[in-house]
């Protein structure tokens, strides 16, 4: 399988991980909390649900893309540009690690328990948004419209399977 492939594997399942972790946190007020919901969320349970699945809800339809790019699903509409558009955001709020690191140097510096929680949040987010912006940079030319390595059918059209189905209609 091809590096570009593997890493948008990657981006997919840290995406409906990430999805899924989004999903059992809104559940719980205490722990929205804990990843820095805002106060005016946790106060209303319903509202911190709905925030929380809808949320859920686009992370997963991000980790589609991913699959999308690797060929494993039907292609989606504005392939390239979702992935880049995905990827770029995903690396936009990862790079909150930068304040959020010198934010645990002060900590450390007055003795304070350090918030490891949102920094390996932070990590987990920009790690996976350069998974989608390496994997569609290696994989540009072959997701073109007009590419012959195009995903279009997923894995039953890599297969074959898809084609068989299409040449026993035709007869």
């Amino acid at each position: 399988m091809k590096m570009s492939r593997v890493l948008l594997m990657l981006a997919a399942i840290l995406s409906f991980d990430l999805s899924l972790f989004q999903a059992v946190i809104s559940l719980r007020p205490k722990w929205s909390a804990a990843f820095g919901a805002p106060p005016a969320l946790l106060a209303d349970r319903e509202w911190l649900l709905a925030a929380g699945l809808f949320t859920s809800l686009l992370v997963s339809i991000c980790g589609a893309y991913a699959l999308s790019g690797a060929g494993v699903i039907t292609r989606l509409p504005f392939l390239r540009l979702g992935l880049l558009g995905i990827g770029c955001g995903y690396v936009f709020r990862g790079t909150f690690v930068i304040p959020q690191m010198f934010f645990v140097g002060h900590l450390l510096s007055s003795g304070s328990p350090i918030p490891w929680r949102l920094v390996t949040a932070s990590l987990i987010v920009l790690f996976t948004g350069l998974a989608y912006l390496a994997g569609l940079a290696l994989r540009w030319e072959a997701l073109s419209a007009g590419s012959r390595d195009a995903p279009r059918g997923g894995a039953w059209q890599a297969t074959g399977v898809v084609s068989r189905m299409q040449q026993r209609q035709q007869i």
